[in-house]
């Protein structure tokens, strides 16, 4: 993963839901917490790191595969704080999310939305 890699992971969920029944808030929500879990995959993960994208009629699930140990939690960041409100974010705009260990030492990172 590089700079682009967010960018592009925000055009592909864009992408995938344009062609379907969905709202322009869906997309714009589903693109920001796509950009902050591959930001965070980039910048705390570790090797590689994959998206997977899944859309049914209720849901869009996105998980964000990284091969880095450890378990992320949401911060509190203070208001002066420049960075540490993705999980946050996620948090909040999601109607489900969480952390899953893929059973060889990397991690899942998810959320869900529905349509």
């Amino acid at each position: 993963m590089d700079a682009e890699t967010p960018r592009r992971a925000r055009l592909a969920v864009t992408d995938l839901l344009a062609g379907g029944q969905t709202s322009v808030d869906l997309q714009e929500t589903a693109a920001l917490l796509v950009s902050e879990l591959v930001t965070n995959a980039l910048l705390h993960g570790s090797g590689s790191a994959s998206m997977h994208c899944e859309l049914t009629e209720g849901f869009l699930r996105v998980g964000v595969y990284d091969e880095g140990t450890g378990t992320p939690e949401v911060r509190e960041p203070g208001h002066l704080a420049s960075s540490g409100r993705g999980l946050l974010l996620v948090r909040e705009l999601a109607d489900e999310w969480g952390v899953q260990p893929d059973g060889h030492g990397g991690k899942v990172v998810w959320f869900a939305l529905a349509r």
